[in-house]
């Protein structure tokens, strides 16, 4: 299996990240969210997934009061629901065509893996996969939500990690937060399940851009701040 992607409108990007601090980090980092984002099998492309500067500087204000004072220690992630819906779909399910959404269904995969990297197939936290391998169970799912047109997967811990690195970040000295230094990184890609990479199937789903998406990407938190 060969991909030609020459004339694709995202033949211009980048796997890699450039090296920090080089002319081209700032470009890399404000490149403009997309609407359709793809998943293909056989080595073809995946979907990167980063949290904005603007979403972890929120997570700091979790345990402050408005005048940004720490009163809490910590935030207790119960759970972390992330929504990544099919083309087309709507957050309306009734709204939808059933037939075909159930085309557009058939033609996906029926379940996706998140990655902190694609490259060495390595997880987050929660999509273990070596866990089921071995016999177990987890709580991630990944699998297509045939009567929503979503995938639905359950990343608790690894928010749980992202929440507790950014509570403890130090400012430096000119009050700037140094987002690299999480202890799991901001981006993570979204890809075939890791035992299914040769999946010939292709799926599209929507971005995170609730202007130009009718359901756009979705992270439902729910949390218990802890004094």
């Amino acid at each position: 299996v060969e991909f030609d992607y020459t004339d694709a409108e995202f033949a211009h990007l980048q796997y890699d990240e450039p090296v920090k601090g080089s002319a081209e980090e700032e470009a890399f980092n404000n490149r403009d969210e997309v609407e359709i984002c793809y998943v293909d099998g056989c080595g073809g492309v995946v979907t990167e997934l980063r949290l904005t500067d603007e979403f972890l500087h929120s997570l700091r204000t979790l345990n402050r009061n408005e005048a940004g004072e720490v009163i809490y220690q910590s935030a207790a992630v119960n759970q972390a629901a992330l929504k990544i819906y099919l083309e087309g779909a709507s957050y309306d399910y009734m709204s939808m065509n059933p037939v075909d959404m159930a085309n557009k269904l058939d033609k996906s995969m029926g379940r996706l893996g998140l990655y902190t990297n694609f490259k060495s197939l390595t997880p987050i936290p929660d999509y273990m996969y070596s866990v089921e391998q071995a016999g177990g169970t987890l709580v991630y799912g990944g699998y297509a939500n045939r009567s929503l047109a979503c995938y639905e997967m359950n990343i608790t811990s690894y928010m749980q990690e992202i929440i507790n690195s950014v509570l403890k970040l130090e400012p430096d000295e000119n009050g700037k937060l140094d987002f690299s230094k999480l202890a799991l990184p901001r981006k993570i890609f979204l890809g075939p399940e890791a035992t299914n990479l040769f999946d010939f199937l292709h799926t599209k789903v929507q971005g995170a851009d609730s202007v130009i998406n009718p359901a756009a990407i979705e992270l439902e938190l729910t949390y218990t701040l802890v004094r």
